[in-house]
């Protein structure tokens, strides 16, 4: 007897500093389960959820486990872990978040009119916690991110998330019938899908006529002011200061002090050299924000940076910048354009007046777009005008419902384009035409090169 109850006691204690639980004498075998988690859904707290017990006491486990959840990101899918801490075992368990659920597509409560284009995300709202790309399709666009709307017409909307999973769903917009008389005047998402191809669509001899009377308050013709020309010496050693990065310049935009060597807009990656880069562009010296002191531009192929040197402090800033693009151009002082020839596109133009702080007062866009004539299958012209867009609200031009019916709402800007005939655009924007002729004479008298400005030549 006595024996017996020695061999139990034996076994006990082996049992214990094994630190496993017993079932009579027996230990209990874990084994960690495969786990996947929805994403967006709570990581469930029952350890059991993640160990298998194929023997021992379960209950017993339990109370004496611990499950550390804290490695895992519910809403990002991945690969996690798990770990949980029994007695003196710690076993990881490999947890997958995944994204097995369809998105939810509902269509938008909003009324089109006739002949609007509309982009997919107008028409309906995805909810999904993963990136969900859309698509529509109708009897004239088959899985397009744009489509022109008509009176009862089904849309197709397909929804696709970043894991596959795709719903597709039919809806019927709320379109009204063009009667002529709608409220604004027809939508279109960018100028390449502008329907060029009716014929029906200029404006009438009432609208061009108040569109003539607001471009006739522009000021097209500009001069490049010199200011005073005695104090000119005295500027250019200054701004020779800036060139030779004597002295930083301020940059409002990022709010802190640059040398001009390590201002991005001007130095040339492809160069081996900052001298090489700066040997690159023109100089233009003159008067930019009117105040009767030059300021500097420095030219280069797809930038322009117009610096003002404060003569109270000593010090730089950049007064404008136009960067990483040829397109913009000089008219004069506070004077500024942008064309993009745009050979496919077609032709974009916006007209810039500044104040003395180089901000905008107005702008004014127009466009010349190509396409093909249905009935001679050759290339065409449309001609499309904005009205002036001024800053200042008490400025600003509020377009009356009967102006809105007979233009064309840019999804791109939320402008009116309003389209007229070539004779109609000539007259409006022949001075802006004539101001890009004659600024490349107006810069020559105040054109350097680097060496010329430097004083090496």
């Amino acid at each position: 007897m006595f024996q017996r109850i020695k061999k139990l006691l034996f076994c006990l204690t082996i049992c214990v500093l094994a630190g496993l639980e017993l079932q009579g004498c027996g230990k209990v075998e874990l084994s960690a389960k495969s786990v996947e988690i929805e994403l967006g859904s709570a990581a469930s707290t029952d350890i059991l959820d993640y160990i298998d017990i194929t023997q021992g006491n379960s209950e017993q486990f339990v109370s004496d486990a611990i499950l550390e959840l804290s490695a895992i990101d519910t809403m990002t899918v991945g690969e996690y872990e798990a770990v949980v801490t029994y007695k003196e075992q710690e076993i990881v368990i490999p947890v997958k978040v995944v994204d097995t659920t369809p998105p939810v597509v509902q269509m938008k409560d909003t009324v089109f009119v006739e002949g609007d284009q509309v982009e997919v995300y107008d028409l309906a709202e995805v909810c999904d916690l993963s990136k969900v790309s859309l698509t529509c399709s109708n009897d004239d666009h088959k899985n397009a991110d744009v489509v022109i709307l008509y009176p009862d017409t089904a849309i197709t909307i397909e929804a696709v998330d970043e894991f596959g999973n795709k719903t597709t769903t039919e809806i019927s917009p709320n379109v009204i019938k063009d009667d002529g008389n709608l409220p604004r005047g027809r939508r279109f998402v960018y100028f390449s899908k502008f329907p060029y191809y009716e014929e029906d669509n200029y404006v009438n001899e009432d609208i061009f006529a108040i569109l003539k009377a607001e471009y006739s308050k522009l000021d097209w013709q500009c001069e490049f002011e010199t200011g005073n020309l005695n104090e000119y010496d005295f500027y250019k050693e200054k701004y020779r200061e800036l060139i030779t990065n004597q002295k930083p310049f301020y940059d409002c935009e990022t709010e802190e002090d640059l040398y001009l060597k390590d201002y991005s807009v001007i130095k040339s990656p492809d160069m081996d050299s900052y001298d090489s880069t700066m040997e690159m562009y023109n100089y233009y010296l003159f008067d930019m924000d009117q105040d009767d002191m030059p300021e500097l531009c420095i030219k280069g192929m797809t930038c322009i940076a117009i610096f003002k040197y404060d003569r109270d402090n000593d010090s730089f800033l950049i007064w404008k910048a136009y960067k990483q693009t040829s397109y913009y151009g000089l008219l004069g002082s506070r004077t500024a354009y942008f064309r993009n020839p745009g050979l496919a596109s077609g032709e974009d133009n916006i007209f810039y007046k500044l104040d003395k702080d180089g901000k905008e007062i107005y702008m004014v866009t127009f466009k010349i777009g190509y396409y093909i004539d249905s009935q001679t299958d050759d290339w065409d012209e449309a001609y499309m005008v904005a009205f002036p867009y001024y800053v200042d609200k008490d400025r600003h031009i509020e377009l009356s419902e009967e102006i809105k019916r007979q233009g064309f709402l840019c999804d791109e800007n939320q402008e009116y384009y309003f389209r007229i005939t070539k004779e109609q655009f000539d007259e409006l924007t022949k001075g802006y035409y004539t101001a890009i002729e004659q600024a490349s004479e107006k810069l020559e008298p105040i054109t350097y090169t680097y060496e010329e400005f430097m004083g090496q030549e």
